[in-house]
């Protein structure tokens, strides 16, 4: 992984003070990514997001339900819960490595950076999560833990 984790394209599904969750394409590559904020430190200005790979397919069926205009509220509901719902099946169905990014925000310099199985529960768990739920997350011992695995080796 670059020093930058550079974004040609950026979708945001969910927002708070930056990305919480969305789907993002690098400058140097075709491939989708789904970002999720596993951890935020305010503290330290400093945000771990898990990027999970996406094959065409889901990518191609998240993006067109993003991309959906939603102006009466049942719309906007019933969009929601289609996110949601691919969210899920990403959490249920995708399998392999995952890369964690440690920076300030999705595009700016990378202060760290690991690999991780999506099999492991506290990151499997954690895409899609809402904000207030990464940062009760980073408070917890495995949230401080997200510091330790993504820092970069002297």
């Amino acid at each position: 992984m670059s020093d930058r984790f550079e974004i040609q394209n950026l979708h945001a599904i969910d927002w708070y003070d930056g990305v919480v969750t969305g789907l993002v394409q690098r400058v140097d590559s075709s491939r989708w990514w789904l970002a999720s904020l596993l951890a935020w430190y305010p503290d330290l200005g400093e945000r771990i997001y898990a990027l999970v790979p996406l094959d065409n397919e889901v990518a191609g069926r998240l993006l067109a339900v993003v991309s959906e205009r939603a102006e009466a509220e049942d719309d906007k509901q019933r969009k929601w819960d289609a996110i949601q719902q691919a969210l899920a099946d990403i959490r249920r169905e995708q399998r392999g490595a995952v890369q964690l990014l440690r920076c300030r925000s999705l595009g700016e310099p990378v202060l760290g950076h690991a690999e991780v199985d999506i099999g492991e529960p506290s990151v499997r768990d954690a895409i899609g999560q809402d904000i207030e739920t990464a940062i009760a997350g980073s408070q917890d011992a495995a949230g401080r833990r997200w510091i330790e695995r993504t820092s970069l080796a002297p």
